[in-house]
C-alpha cells in the first residue's frame, strides 16, 4: 500500500469478504482522490492495460487484468513464484504491464465490490514515457501480440529513438520465460 493512503472504516471487512470467496485472485479497489485535501476524482475500480500503453476501464470486475499500483491484495503464491513488479520506472503505466503479466499466466483480478481508497496526494504525477512505452510492447508485442497495432500506439510515444531497442530488450527478458500463453 502506498504511504498516501487511507482505508475507509469497512475497506479491511469488505476485502477480506471478497478474499474468502476466492484467496487466489489479485483484489484491486477503488480509489478516490485528493489533491492537497480536495476531492478531485472518484473512480469505483482500477485500471487495466489497454494496447497504446495506458489504463482503461475494467469491463469485467470478476476477471480482469486490472492493477491498482497503491492498493492491490496479491496472493502470496505470485511472489514465491518469482513475478514482481517492474521498478525501473517513475510514476506511469507499468504497473498495469504486471495485471496483464499475471493474467496471462493465470491470476484473475477482480474488483472489491464497492471498496475504495483514499488517496492523498501532494502533487500531479505526469506518467514517464519510457514506462507508457515499455507497457505498450509488452501488450502488443507478448500479451495480445498485434504488430499494426504496436506500430500505431507506440511510435508517437517514441521521444528518443535509441530507448526502444532497451524496452523491447527488457519487455523480452520479462516476458518470454513467464508467459503460459
Amino acid at each position: 500500500m502506498d504511504d498516501d493512503l487511507l482505508l475507509p472504516p469497512d475497506h479491511l471487512a469488505q476485502c477480506q469478504a471478497s478474499i474468502e470467496q476466492d484467496p487466489d485472485a489479485v483484489r484491486t479497489t477503488g480509489e478516490r482522490g485528493y489533491l492537497h485535501g480536495k476531492l478531485v476524482a472518484t473512480k469505483a475500480r482500477a485500471n487495466q492495460l489497454h494496447p497504446s500503453g495506458v489504463g482503461t476501464a475494467i469491463e469485467n470486475p470478476d476477471d480482469s487484468r486490472g492493477i491498482s499500483d497503491g492498493s492491490t491484495i496479491y496472493p502470496s503464491a505470485i511472489f514465491a513464484r518469482g513475478f514482481w513488479m517492474v521498478e525501473n520506472f517513475g510514476f506511469g503505466s507499468s504497473y498495469l504491464e504486471f495485471g496483464a503479466l499475471l493474467y496471462v499466466n493465470g491470476w484473475k483480478c477482480r474488483c472489491v465490490p464497492g471498496a475504495t481508497v483514499e488517496h492523498y496526494a501532494s502533487r500531479l504525477q505526469t506518467p514517464e514515457p519510457l514506462s507508457i512505452s515499455f507497457a505498450c510492447i509488452c501488450y502488443n508485442w507478448y500479451f495480445r501480440p498485434d504488430l499494426a497495432r504496436l506500430l500505431r500506439y507506440l511510435v508517437p510515444q517514441w521521444r528518443s529513438c535509441r530507448e526502444v531497442p532497451r524496452l523491447f530488450q527488457q519487455a523480452q527478458q520479462r516476458w518470454a520465460n513467464r508467459s503460459s500463453a
